[in-house]
């Protein structure tokens, strides 16, 4: 659970700084981003099934993988530049609607209605929208899936299947292959 929680918000973080930086460019970032995710994923995979396949001790390889994880941490953290993350908030964004929520509940006090025309009515019709919600519900199937898949697949090939732990590797690889294509 907590690898799972840690994972969750970094993946919002890179999210966010990630829209801040298309905001920055003024062009698309975002697809380019989650490719090279899904690359690292398959590069991996394609890795890990490698030492499999050559019997590398499992220490030595966790060992190498969490050097190299924490030196390219130090790298990337070395390159983020200064300030990054603590912007002000754009014009229009969520601090300028709560500011203006918070005006119209002044008014309202003082006798001018106080009513925000996007107040939490506004919020809920999205949910009216069954496309939408459909929509929702697969991108929500398909994370389950997915993180099924990065959990139990190769475990499952092995120990269910009884493949090669390399044959194991090799199926979510696949997997992860037609997940991001």
């Amino acid at each position: 659970a907590l690898f799972g929680a840690g994972m969750g918000l970094a993946e919002v973080a890179f999210n966010i700084e990630g829209a801040a930086v298309e905001r920055s460019l003024g062009r698309p970032v975002l697809p380019v981003l989650h490719g090279c995710f899904s690359l690292g994923t398959v590069v991996g995979a394609l890795l890990g099934m490698g030492l499999t396949a050559v019997r590398f001790p499992v220490g030595w390889h966790l060992a190498a993988i969490a050097v190299a994880v924490a030196a390219a941490g130090v790298w990337t953290v070395r390159a983020v530049p200064a300030g990054t993350g603590q912007e002000e908030a754009a014009p229009g964004g969520p601090a300028d609607s709560d500011a203006a929520s918070d005006a119209a509940s002044a008014a309202g006090s003082e006798g001018g209605g106080g009513r925000h025309p996007d107040g939490f009515r506004g919020q809920l019709a999205v949910w009216r929208d069954r496309r939408l919600v459909m929509i929702g519900l697969i991108v929500l199937a398909m994370a389950f899936a997915e993180g099924s898949a990065n959990d139990w697949l190769p475990l499952l090939m092995v120990d269910g299947h009884g493949t090669s732990a390399t044959a194991g590797s090799l199926t979510f690889m696949l997997f992860a292959v037609a997940m991001t294509t």
